[in-house]
């Protein structure tokens, strides 16, 4: 990530923001149609539906996706892993696998700090996909499929 500060010296706020920018420059780097709605909705599903259904929400959908390795859910799944396990490591637990493998080895209180950061995250992602990516998106509808 290319910062002018060290990360030490950062908020989280100011990681936060950093590395959701650099994730929606990387989206529009991959051409990635679909990704500013998909971001949009992500705070409010975490916040309806919580981090373990929105993460099997978004499995699903990469899932049965035509290119799931351009399918807009899933580089906001990824995205989200991303930033939950490798940057914040949110999981105290020693388990590996997807982000749903860890949330699942969880105990609770780990499954809620995840979802809290999860949260924070998906409202950077959201901000800056609407800042980025509107042209892109308005032009093309996202893969649905």
């Amino acid at each position: 990530m290319a910062t002018s500060s060290s990360e030490g010296t950062q908020t989280i706020e100011q990681q936060r923001a950093a590395f959701a920018r650099d994730c929606i420059v990387s989206a529009l780097e991959e051409n990635a149609v679909g990704y500013t709605a998909v971001a949009q909705e992500l705070p409010s599903r975490i916040q309806r539906s919580g981090i373990g259904q929105t993460v099997a929400f978004l499995m699903v959908k990469k899932a049965r996706a035509k290119t799931p390795e351009k399918c807009p859910e899933g580089l906001v799944l990824r995205d989200l892993e991303q930033w939950l396990v490798q940057r914040r490591q949110v999981f105290r637990c020693s388990a590996d696998g997807s982000l749903m493998d860890r949330l699942l080895a969880e105990p609770r209180r780990g499954w809620l700090r995840a979802e809290r950061e999860g949260l924070e995250i998906a409202v950077w992602l959201k901000r800056f996909a609407e800042a980025l990516m509107p042209k892109l998106d308005e032009s093309e509808s996202p893969s649905d499929e």
